[in-house]
């Protein structure tokens, strides 16, 4: 069995709840989140650096060789999702694409068995701060690629890292079409969680010839409500850097010539699920096509966990080339870098 180990450090705030389970207040109980996580994804803790296969390693904390970083702001969410990352990494291969000049405007590309049933845009959440990284959709990629999909996992200039409005929608645009070049495709689906709902709604309205279906998870759909209601604390006026709110919501853009499907779960603690009906009922009334999921059972992130939210709509959404693709290449856990 394949194993992690973990090194906290002293700079993660452990008496601070997380999306993924309650604050942990000791590092020992962070570890046994961290076991669980870890078993959820068929590895296993190890005890020293020296036995694992790879690491995951706190704020502040120097480490060399397979090692995914924890970023200041993501708490201990950034273990579970470090931990997601090492153990989908494996599963299947990844090359990525460089589609600008910074080291930001990067794509994971993920390749299926065979002859493609289509490409498919990833855009990942954060409210577009530079704590999160693409990594988050490690999982629907995955899942993909094993239906037959390929997939640009894209990362993007964020909040503190150069990004904003509307630069940040210059780098998704510039990746979607660097994705189709490479794949000879006349247009793309974008796949965006929270802030990359938002991006992969606005992305389409700009180039309406590129992307012939979005799909929305748990996403930002009104800007203006959501600056309203402290969505993200002061996420919103940040992205946005003093431009006017209307130039970037999605639901003061509807309908899109694209097809789109907004999913959200009821329980969302995090984006509600009015930014999602909101978007809907507006999109609708103005002639779009447009579909409403609302999943009753989840939370924020299980809409790209292929073993939860996701797998609910997914396979529908994505159908696979054949009922049982073979299994994915072999791929070694320890690549000739580090996994950052």
């Amino acid at each position: 069995m394949p194993s992690v180990f973990v090194e906290v450090g002293s700079e993660v705030a452990l008496h601070r709840p997380s999306l993924s389970a309650p604050a942990p207040n000791t590092r020992k109980r962070l570890l046994g989140y961290c076991e669980r996580w870890a078993a959820d994804m068929g590895w296993a803790l190890a005890a020293s650096a020296a036995d694992a296969d790879g690491a995951v390693v706190g704020p502040g904390v120097d480490a060399a060789g397979q090692v995914v970083r924890v970023l200041p702001g993501q708490g201990i969410d950034g273990f579970r999702w470090g931990i997601r990352h090492l153990a989908l990494r494996a599963q299947w291969p990844v090359a990525e694409v460089a589609y600008g000049g910074t080291a930001d405007h990067v794509a994971d590309v993920r390749h299926a068995d065979s002859d493609a049933r289509g490409v498919v845009v990833l855009l990942h959440g954060g409210f577009w701060m530079d704590a999160w990284r693409r990594d988050l959709m490690d999982g629907i990629g995955v899942d993909l690629a094993r239906r037959g999909w390929e997939s640009w996992s894209v990362e993007y200039r964020r909040v503190g890292s150069g990004g904003g409005w509307p630069c940040t929608l210059d780098d998704v645009a510039a990746a979607i079409r660097a994705a189709t070049a490479d794949s000879g495709c006349s247009s793309v689906t974008v796949v965006g969680h929270s802030a990359g709902g938002h991006l992969a709604l606005a992305v389409a309205q700009r180039m309406p010839a590129a992307v012939a279906r979005v799909v929305s998870l748990a996403g930002l759909c009104d800007l203006d409500a959501a600056r309203r209601q402290g969505v993200g604390g002061d996420a919103v006026d940040r992205f946005l850097g003093g431009s006017l709110v209307a130039d970037a919501s999605p639901v003061a853009h509807v309908p899109l010539p694209a097809e789109v499907v907004v999913a959200h779960c009821a329980g969302d603690s995090v984006v509600p699920i009015d930014q999602s009906r909101r978007y809907a009922a507006a999109a609708g009334a103005a002639g779009g096509d447009v579909e409403l999921l609302a999943l009753e059972q989840g939370d924020h992130m299980s809409l790209i966990e292929p073993e939860n939210g996701w797998g609910e709509f997914g396979p529908r959404l994505f159908p696979a080339r054949r009922r049982h693709p073979r299994p994915p290449p072999t791929w070694t856990l320890r690549p000739d870098r580090p996994v950052e």
